[in-house]
């Protein structure tokens, strides 16, 4: 699977390179039908790049190979990061986004890049699964042990007989061949055990078409409790 990954990552690089420059008109001025057809191209070959690295990181955690770097972090420039990752995604949809997080610094010891794959995967499907014109709410509270931080949307919500599958492997809430929502159910898995490797803890509430409620809790210093599951942390 990592040998595969690396094969269909090597061809991604030079293809969305290219659509880049065709996009800024350095290979010839584009009509505006053509740049949105190149911007579509671009579009779907970063869900493919983003699917590679997901199969990458899947190998690594499984082979408990995954490094994370651990520092002093404000997890308000992470929340930053991950909401204007995801903007442009929610404006397309009209689903208003908004915040809830303290003036002061919410300080806690983790990796900056694992955390913020970890909510913008939330926010992602806060979006994917949430209605034209919906809305999502990211919140964050300072706790005497750690940080928590709440993403919710008004979306279609989880059946209650799903709510403790969602985290499986490849697992995906709608298999069939007629499914509306695109993916093969790596993100959900990837936040589970990206938390888990925090030593933190992360809870889902959700009622079918009324919406879900993701809530994560980080210890604000770092724990040794994953140490007897062969995975590296340093």
């Amino acid at each position: 699977l990592q040998t595969i990954s690396h094969e269909l990552r090597s061809p991604l690089s030079p293809i969305l390179g290219y659509l880049d420059l065709m996009k800024e008109g350095k290979a010839g001025e584009l009509t505006p039908k053509q740049k949105n057809m190149v911007g579509e191209m671009q579009t779907c070959g970063r869900n493919m790049q983003l699917l590679v690295d997901e199969l990458l990181e899947v190998v690594s955690i499984e082979a408990g190979n995954l490094v994370l770097n651990f520092e002093e972090l404000d997890i308000h420039l992470i929340l930053q990061q991950s909401i204007k990752d995801i903007r442009r995604y929610a404006d397309e949809k009209k689903i208003e986004m908004v915040t809830r997080i303290p003036s002061n610094p919410l300080w806690l010891s983790g990796d900056g890049r694992r955390l913020t794959e970890i909510f913008t995967h939330l926010l992602r499907n806060a979006v994917k699964f949430n209605n034209q014109g919906g809305k999502i709410t990211v919140e964050a509270l300072n706790k005497d042990n750690g940080v928590e931080v709440i993403v919710s949307d008004t979306g279609i919500g989880i059946p209650r007989e799903k709510l403790d599958k969602i985290f499986g492997l490849f697992y995906q809430l709608d298999s069939s061949s007629t499914r509306y929502h695109e993916g093969v159910g790596l993100g959900l898995y990837l936040v589970k055990r990206l938390v888990d490797l925090h030593s933190g803890a992360i809870t889902v509430e959700s009622e079918e078409g009324a919406g879900t409620i993701f809530s994560i809790s980080i210890p604000k210093k770092r724990q040794a409790a994953l140490s007897n599951q062969n995975r590296q942390l340093v």
